[in-house]
């Protein structure tokens, strides 16, 4: 993630941008992107879209004794509380709904999958899941929270480039971008992107664009 803090650092430096953005260096936070965009109107958020750096791989050297694709990490999840609660007291005690991005699926879009499987839950587009889930083994408990504080209402993921399905889990959707471009992997067919519509009221809605060639 240094090159994407990199282009938002010196993009918020120039007088003419609109993009503010601070890179707190020796915040001890894992990750190297973790920040909130806020969609404000009449001085007030209205909306956040909260970004997370999901890391990369944990090597067999690790206290886990494993190789395996890294996770977002409990320093992570404590400054997500911190961030849903000073925003909401800023809001009159209000909780302003976001919307969550980052790039490693959580255990829990395999546990959705799960549960179209089961005939409990269904795909909510024309998106499905055709390759395996690539979670990590650990499970920091960041869904949970996310219950908990009652502000995220969708997740969106990468990382499987032909999964690109949309479920919705325990009263929050669990979402695949769509993969943009042929390079590497990817399925034919199935080239695009993920449109999100946000609505005065908090609420949103996606459906994946399909490119025409």
């Amino acid at each position: 993630m240094d090159e994407l803090t990199s282009f938002l650092n010196e993009r918020s430096a120039s007088p003419s941008s609109y993009l503010k953005f601070k890179n707190n260096i020796g915040d001890n936070i894992h990750g190297d992107a973790n920040f909130a965009i806020n969609l404000v109107q009449n001085n007030t958020v209205k909306e956040q879209l909260i970004i997370f750096d999901s890391n990369r791989y944990r090597d067999s050297t690790s206290d886990k004794g494993y190789s395996d694709y890294d996770y977002i990490y409990p320093d992570q999840i404590e400054w997500y509380k911190q961030l849903v609660t000073k925003t909401a007291e800023a809001n009159s005690g209000a909780v302003v709904p976001s919307l969550a991005f980052f790039h490693i699926p959580l255990q829990e879009y395999l546990f959705a999958y799960e549960a179209v499987q089961r005939g409990e839950a269904k795909f909510l587009d024309d998106g499905r899941d055709t390759e395996g889930i690539c979670c990590p083994r650990e499970n920091t408990g960041l869904f949970d929270v996310m219950k908990d504080f009652q502000s995220t209402k969708g997740v969106f993921c990468g990382h499987d480039h032909v999964n690109h399905s949309c479920i919705e889990y325990q009263g929050i959707k669990l979402a695949y971008g769509l993969k943009s471009s042929d390079f590497i992997y990817h399925d034919e067919g199935w080239l695009g992107g993920r449109l999100i519509s946000l609505a005065p009221n908090g609420e949103f809605s996606s459906k994946l664009i399909h490119n025409d060639y």
